[in-house]
């Protein structure tokens, strides 16, 4: 049995730019439209519908069912095993699917107590592990879970149709070598494109920013002058603590990852979960993360260690954990982050306080010229994926159900809400109206009364941006008139840019699709996996320490050092491993597809 790579790190990633994408938030609202034509849009019906992307049919009135479902990456919003808000009963009258989410309420760990059922041999009826493809393999493993092939042929013609590479992907990678498909992965062709928001680069105090007239950074020294001069402006928080240009969660088990995380991304390379390799993105070839001494992780880590000598880095770094960084960020300790999410709970307080003048805006610092990452591309979906157990007794209608979930109609009802009450067609192109309107208008959050956005995380199936006819999927980003924080109006003044991704999408190569990096995998018990383990524990127990050092000339030693034990480890021979294997995945993949 194979034990595939935990992404944590994406996984929160994309759980908190799902979390700064929902249309509530204020920060991505925007005035901007697109030539449209006209909407093709269908009634809601009490049928089970099978629509395609050329084709809107239903089949027989089918009985109400009623299924049992656990695990969600959003367990804050299943408070109830019934919620009666209007997109959930809308879903549940269109698919004739009633989801029992009881297993849910009160479940502050939902893949744990998945674990537990397993052993049990009580898995409910859909199980849907976060981020946690080697607790897929282990259900696939003690035939816990049932194939699902024969039952998207028959029903799940929208599945085949707008989710192709998620099926082959699944079928190579989350099937125990047994190329079987076995799960439906969520976010199929989700990219964050069009929003007023970059998730894959710096942030910085945009107010600070404009407060000092705007200076040039084109480099990661004059970055760091930058953070130096906003802490002159702002010294200390509103409680009178002291404010730093960055801070980290280095106590955290994949808080190491994030040291490279904005460079990395500026650079086109990609890391999600091997600590020795890169991915980089314009070649989609595997590269050594740690054992170059030029690599992106080490010009990161003399980054952050020259940042922490000039007392711009948050020396807490070190003892600090995921959660409390956030609450630490959240009280507007620090002026820049190497992300939107990072900077995310003072962001909303600024925006909030300041009536959108002040927050964070995005910046390049040191781009490559041939490919900055900016815009997650989705083609395989996310680390959400559902199951469907051997205990299911109607597990037709769960394929139903995710198969409707996988047409643009079932798409527009969980991301926008319900035709005619939520929104409406003009001039071919929908917008937003009434409740969900005003909400949007006076920034307020009626995800859970409402159920919009509510279920993308365990029912979002298809998650394309754009509309074959033109306009925007997410039907704020076509509304007009909508409040745009002053901001963002300032921002795009600035660098005259029509929205703000504008400037990272100048670049040939700004897509890139992480999720086929869960291909690269190491065997239990063999020499990289076992390499794998200490380069991860090295690099957690030892690396990081060399970030608070207090002299220059001290880092680079140790920084020779490390790079000389990584190699004694073997670090090189599990690039090559991860190479190849990601290289024969590819060939293997295009060849399915094709």
């Amino acid at each position: 049995m194979k034990k595939v790579c935990l992404i944590i790190t994406i996984v929160l990633l994309i759980t908190m730019i799902s979390a700064c994408s929902k249309e509530n938030d204020s920060t991505q609202t925007t005035t901007t439209t697109q030539s449209q034509t006209q909407a093709q849009t269908t009634k809601a019906t009490t049928q089970a519908t099978t629509t395609t992307a050329e084709t809107s049919e239903t089949t027989p009135e089918l009985e109400l069912v009623t299924i049992k479902w656990l695990g969600t990456a959003t367990s804050n919003y299943l408070d109830t095993a019934f919620p009666d808000d209007r997109v959930i009963k809308e879903l549940e009258k269109r698919t004739g699917v009633r989801i029992d989410w009881s297993e849910n309420v009160g479940v502050a760990d939902p893949n744990q107590k998945i674990a537990v059922y397993l052993a049990a041999g009580d898995l409910p009826d859909v199980v849907m592990p976060v981020n946690a493809a080697e607790l897929g393999v282990n259900m696939i493993t003690a035939k816990a879970v049932i194939p699902l092939d024969e039952l998207v042929e028959q029903y799940g013609p929208n599945l085949i149709q707008n989710c192709s590479k998620m099926i082959a992907f699944n079928k190579l990678s989350r099937s125990d070598d047994q190329n079987n498909l076995y799960c439906i992965a969520m976010g199929n062709k989700h990219s964050n494109l069009g929003q007023n928001g970059v998730s894959e680069a710096w942030v910085i105090r945009w107010d600070l920013y404009k407060e000092l007239g705007y200076p040039d950074v084109t480099n990661y020294d004059e970055f760091l002058e930058l953070m130096k001069a906003m802490l002159e402006l702002e010294p200390e928080n509103p409680d009178g603590r002291k404010n730093y240009g960055l801070g980290f969660f280095l106590a955290e088990g994949w808080g190491s990852l994030m040291i490279d995380r904005s460079m990395m991304f500026e650079q086109g390379y990609s890391n999600m979960g091997i600590y020795a390799i890169y991915v980089n993105t314009v070649t989609n070839k595997v590269e050594p993360r740690l054992t170059n001494p030029d690599s992106v992780f080490w010009r990161s880590m003399e980054f952050l260690n020259k940042a922490y000598r000039m007392g711009i880095l948050d020396p807490e770094s070190a003892t600090l954990q995921y959660q409390t960084y956030l609450d630490k960020e959240a009280t507007k300790r620090y002026v820049a982050a190497p992300c939107n999410w990072m900077a995310g709970g003072a962001n909303r307080t600024l925006m909030q306080e300041s009536e959108g003048d002040k927050g964070y805006m995005p910046i390049l610092v040191e781009p490559n010229p041939n490919g900055v990452w900016s815009i997650t591309n989705l083609e395989a979906g996310n680390q959400a994926v559902a199951y469907i157990s051997t205990n299911c007794e109607v597990p037709e209608r769960v394929v139903q159900l995710l198969d409707y979930c996988a047409t643009e109609e079932g798409m527009h009802l969980l991301y926008n809400g319900v035709e005619g009450t939520d929104w409406e067609v003009q001039d071919g192109t929908p917008v937003i109206i009434g409740e969900y309107l005003e909400s949007v208008i006076n920034r307020e959050n009626i995800i859970m009364e409402s159920g919009i956005n509510k279920y993308t995380w365990q029912l979002g199936v298809y998650s394309n941006p754009l509309n074959k006819n033109g306009y925007f999927n997410h039907f704020t980003m076509n509304t007009p008139g909508l409040p745009v924080n002053p901001i963002i109006t300032d921002y795009k003044e600035h660098y005259d840019i029509s929205f703000v991704q504008e400037k990272f999408v100048e670049f040939p190569k700004y897509t890139y699709d992480y999720g086929f990096q869960a291909a690269i995998i190491t065997s239990p018990n063999t020499e990289p996996d076992q390499i794998n383990n200490n380069v991860n524990n090295y690099v957690n127990s030892n690396i990081i320490k060399l970030i608070f050092l207090d002299d220059e000339a001290e880092f680079m030693e140790s920084k020779d050092e490390a790079i000389s034990k990584l190699k004694d480890m073997g670090a090189d021979i599990l690039v090559e491993y991860c190479a190849n294997l990601y290289d024969e995945f590819n060939e293997k993949l295009e060849s399915m597809i094709n």
